[in-house]
């Protein structure tokens, strides 16, 4: 599924703009990259080398994925590299007015919303609901399961009003 607005897209804004920069220091001819290489700095090679190897990660969890191996080595890399998604992602309709009621009062159970904060949305309109899970939501850190490293795995801050 491609993305409509890249750029609403943070993650993919930073990743755009990464790779860019690369292509700007890269040579133009794949005859003159090895010379190329051999002159830049350690930095610089590491840098270049984390670039590739995050081109290159799959950490997409498909419904009959068998390559158990392949996201546990992807797991290790976010949490050696501190990843936190929480920088990228928000909780907001757009995410939201994809679920069921439902599934928002489910996700606002998991966050720590008040049992009363939970039932209201349960029985708002879908619209309703998806406005306010999106203010509940603001008030915490919670990510959906698939974007928490090992190392976050509590949702987040309670929200403790109605």
């Amino acid at each position: 599924m491609a993305i409509k607005a890249p750029g609403a897209v943070r993650a993919l804004g930073d990743w755009l703009a990464i790779k860019e920069t690369w292509g700007d220091h890269l040579p133009g001819h794949p005859a003159d990259l090895w010379a190329w290489l051999l002159d830049q700095p350690t930095a610089r090679l590491l840098d270049l080398l984390a670039f590739v190897t995050a081109a290159n990660l799959n950490a997409v969890k498909a419904m009959h994925d068998q390559s158990q191996g392949r996201l546990e080595q992807v797991e290790n890399i976010a949490t050696a590299l501190g990843l936190d998604m929480r920088a990228y992602w928000t909780r907001d309709a757009a995410f939201l007015s994809r679920m069921t009621k439902s599934g928002i009062a489910d996700v606002l159970s998991e966050a720590g919303c008040t049992p009363d904060a939970v039932r209201a949305v349960e029985k708002a309109s879908k619209a309703e609901a998806v406005a306010e899970a999106e203010k509940l939501l603001s008030e915490t850190d919670w990510l959906p399961g698939l974007l928490r490293t090992s190392g976050r795995e509590v949702p987040g801050s309670a929200v403790t009003e109605g």
